[in-house]
């Protein structure tokens, strides 16, 4: 199941292309990425607003874990090179949920 449909997927893909993505290559952690932090980003921020994000993705929790989101903290946008990084490590940030 889809979190947003293409048309909405295609808008944030958009959105973001009009962002500059930071690299994590000074970091040395195995989940390292290339990112738009949305709380630095007021163009993806509204964006995302704009779509509903935030709800869909509070819906998507409960749905699936039984738990409530009560806010949104270190919040990204990552781009992937499939020819670069293929997974990412499973791991916990430091969220509630």
């Amino acid at each position: 199941e889809n979190l947003v449909n293409p048309s909405t997927a295609d808008a944030i893909r958009t959105g973001a292309k009009k962002q500059t993505f930071v690299p994590d290559s000074n970091l040395r952690y195995e989940q390292a990425t290339d990112d738009i932090e949305v709380d630095k980003s007021p163009a993806i921020r509204a964006l995302l607003l704009r779509h509903s994000i935030p709800e869909l993705i509070r819906a998507a929790v409960r749905k699936y874990n039984g738990a409530t989101v009560t806010c949104f903290d270190d919040v990204f946008v990552v781009r992937y090179d499939a020819s670069k990084q293929t997974a990412l490590k499973s791991h916990v940030d430091g969220g509630d949920v």
